[in-house]
Parts: C-alpha cells; structure tokens; sequence
C-alpha cells in the first residue's frame, strides 16, 4: 500500500518509501534500542504492540518514509515533513528522522535528508524547512550540518520529552533556492509565482472570464468591463491582493483575495474576512502544485491582513484542492440576489 502522500524516492543505496505493515520486525528491531529513541525523545518501543500501534499511526499519515535499503530491502530508519506553522508568509515544513543504531556512522541519514530536501523544494514548491536537535544529540548536529542547514536558534528549554526531562532547542532552516524573497518572486519547477502588477489586470480580467465560462456560467451580459473596474479599484486600495505564476511572459494562473469587515464576532475577533476569487489554472498546467502554491501565498496575504476568516464559492473541480487545503464547508451560508 502506498499513501497518496507520501511519493516513493529513491537514492544510490536506499529506497525512501511508505510504511508497510510487513515492515513491524524492522520499526521494532531498531525502536526498542534506548539509544535511538532518547536521541529522538520519544520512549524506546516496550514491546511489539507497542511498534504495531506505532506502525499504524505512520501508514495513516501522509510525508511518512520508512528508509529501506536497496540491498536487502530492510527497513533502518524513518523520516518524516509536517507542517511548521510558525513561519509567517512562508509555506514551511519540519523534519524528523531516526536511523537504527546498527546504521550509525554510514551515511544512510545524509543521504536520505538530502533526497528529501531535493524532493520538497523542487517537487512540492515548499519556500522553507526547519529541523531541530537537542544539544546532547552530537550526530544529528553533523547530518544537519552535512545537509546545508543553516543554525537558526536555539530555545531554551522548549521541549519536554516522554519521561518529563526538558531539553533546548537547537533549531536550523533550510530556504528552497528557487526563492528571491527579497523580491518576492518564487519559482517552482520553471514555474515563476509573484504578485499581480498593474499590467497584468488584463490578463487576470481574460482568465476570470475562461474561468466562470468553464465553471458553466451563462454569459447574459459583457462584464468586461466591471471586472476591470473591480480589479483597479480594489488593487489600488489594497483591498484586493492576488498572486499569478508565469511560465516566461504567459500568465497561466491566477488567484486573488479580497478584503472586508463585518462586527466583529467570537469566531472572528477582527472582524475582517477575506474572500477567495479568481482562483484558476490554464488546463494544460493543471496536476502540478500550482494552485496549491497559489492558494497557499494569497492565504498568507489574509493573515497578514488580520483576517480570521476566509469564504469561499467552489467549483466542484476545486473542492479537493480546498479540503486538503483544511478548509471547511459551512451549512448555514445563504444569498440573497437583489
């Protein structure tokens, strides 16, 4: 069984794959040394039960490798990307790793690092991956360093471990090289993504058009001309933010936000909500990530607004890109049409 989101890698000695549940022996094999698991901070497996249970939770989760070697195809290691929400505009991710002690010293776990990283900037168009160790963990200091992280910080006593002894933190990152952040431009796989510029509204105008025609919109009037006078407007105030990609001089997606405020209520204390449009991709580009990365830049874009909540009307071919996103359909939504 291979997860949909965890893609098998490969590099000179090892096979990066999902978990297997024929992999138990192998996860409990390596888990139960004291040495592997205090490194990690997570408790050494007590019993085989214990690794099933573990085993279970890893073929569930997406970003989830077991490292195998090619040789003898046995299970030594594990790696792992989740989320890193603490990065602001950046769409960023964590790794964690842990290698059977039989296999210290050998290079597995450089070399299984560095396929990943290779994987998550230029595969999945991630802007940033951090990585932490605690200061006793000698080893996964030199792979990390070995991998081209950079040392970021460290935090005092941040982490409390299994049998309640806090560590420090000592935190690194990694940016995908694909970035100009100080231009704010990223490219992705030969895709380039930045912010809509005053010349580009024509454009967005044609594509909102091919967007709402392919969504089966009837076209009982030319709003040629409100759309761009939405558009100019709103981008000039600031109430209306969008992100396109290129591919060279082509515009071939766009997104956009726009911004605005009702009484502030409980489950939005600001008050200010953004409303997601525009969101479309020419066909011949659709399946690489694009809209993904899109939504992810102009979701930023909200926060940084202070918005709490965003709203959205989905096509039906948008909805898996939305749920998997973690939005959330809300049943009470009316309209009214005047």
């Amino acid at each position: 069984m291979q997860h949909k989101g965890t893609k098998e890698l490969e590099t000179e000695r090892l096979i990066l794959r999902s978990w297997q549940p024929e992999d138990l022996n192998d996860l409990y094999e390596y888990a139960k040394n004291p040495d592997v698991g205090s490194m990690a901070g997570w408790e050494p497996h007590s019993s085989k039960a214990v690794s099933l249970a573990v085993l279970k939770s890893f073929i569930e989760v997406s970003g989830n490798w077991a490292i195998v070697l090619k040789e003898t195809r046995k299970a030594i290691g594990q790696l792992r990307i989740y989320p890193d929400v603490n990065r602001g505009k950046y769409n960023a991710k964590y790794i964690n790793f842990a290698l059977s002690f039989d296999y210290w010293g050998k290079g597995y776990m450089t070399e299984a690092i560095k396929r990943i990283v290779e994987y998550v900037f230029k595969d999945m168009g991630i802007d940033l991956l951090s990585v932490f160790h605690y200061p006793h963990n000698i080893r996964s200091k030199r792979v990390i360093e070995k991998c081209g992280f950079t040392y970021e910080a460290t935090l005092k006593q941040s982490q409390k471990i299994y049998n309640g002894q806090i560590y420090d933190s000592v935190c690194y990152y990694m940016m995908n090289p694909d970035i100009n952040d100080d231009k704010g431009v990223f490219i992705m796989n030969g895709i380039t993504f930045r912010r809509l510029e005053p010349g580009d509204i024509d454009r967005l105008v044609e594509l909102r058009k091919m967007q709402l025609r392919e969504e089966g919109a009837k076209e009982t009037c030319d709003i040629t001309g409100s759309l761009l006078d939405f558009y100019k407007r709103h981008f000039k105030d600031g109430t209306f933010v969008s992100w396109i990609a290129a591919n060279g001089d082509e515009i071939i997606a766009t997104s956009g936000m726009s911004f605005t405020e009702k009484p502030p209520y409980y489950r939005n204390p600001t008050g200010r909500i953004g409303i997601l449009s525009s969101m479309y991709t020419l066909p011949e580009y659709r399946r690489r990530g694009i809209a993904k990365k899109l939504l992810g830049l102009v979701v930023n874009e909200a926060k940084e607004y202070g918005c709490g909540i965003i709203h959205l009307t989905a096509s039906d071919s948008g909805v898996p890109l939305y749920e998997n996103f973690g939005f959330e359909r809300n049943s009470n939504f009316f309209e009214y049409r005047l």
